[in-house]
């Protein structure tokens, strides 16, 4: 009915094309411009708040190009790194930790990042695997206090980003374009119709 469907997912292992596709093969064309997940916020967020910063990513390769489109150079040289992502990476071994480490402590100039909070992905059946909280910030610190200023700025753009979601939600709400889900067999979706009804 002329309505736009944003598609959402923190998953960061897979770029809106790749969604686009999938989407595509279950009957569901998709834009890649109507599909939003941690690979794109996490490149918009870099672009706008650390603008010319040589980043290390601890993450797939559909987050690494995004990051790189984005114009920010990735590096592996500990003692150049501004930003360390912190990311869900079923690669994930030793030396990248030592590099991260390296960056945070040994030369004290990286900041860490995450795409989300998750410390784990659960699996069908009560598996799980570790995801993007998997190296843990007092590991990657060596113990030591994170600087105070990167925790405010972190503080303020997640109040930011909080305030923006409660006024999208209170005018979704009131204008009636919010409508609960649970259709094929999905537990909860919500879908936003931000378009023509």
């Amino acid at each position: 009915r002329g309505a736009r469907t944003i598609f959402l997912s923190n998953n960061p292992t897979k770029n809106p094309a790749m969604y686009a596709a999938k989407l595509g093969n279950l009957g569901l064309p998709t834009p890649t411009e109507d599909i939003v997940n941690t690979v794109v916020t996490m490149a918009d967020w870099l672009q706008q708040n650390t603008p010319g910063a040589k980043v290390y990513v601890i993450g797939e390769p559909p987050l690494v190009s995004a990051i790189e489109a984005a114009g920010l150079e990735i590096s592996e040289d500990p003692s150049e790194i501004d930003v360390v992502v912190a990311s869900y990476d079923r690669d994930f071994n030793y030396q990248k930790l030592q590099i991260a480490f390296d960056a945070i402590w040994r030369y004290k100039r990286a900041r860490l990042v995450t795409t989300n909070p998750d410390r784990y992905c659960p699996f069908p059946g009560g598996r799980g695997e570790p995801d993007a909280q998997h190296p843990d910030p007092a590991l990657l610190t060596g113990g030591r206090r994170r600087d105070p200023r990167h925790r405010q700025e972190e503080q303020q753009a997640e109040r930011s980003l909080h305030r923006q979601l409660r006024q999208l939600l209170r005018q979704h709400l009131e204008s009636g374009s919010i409508r609960f889900s649970s259709e094929d067999g999905l537990r909860a979706r919500i879908l936003c119709r931000t378009g023509g009804r």
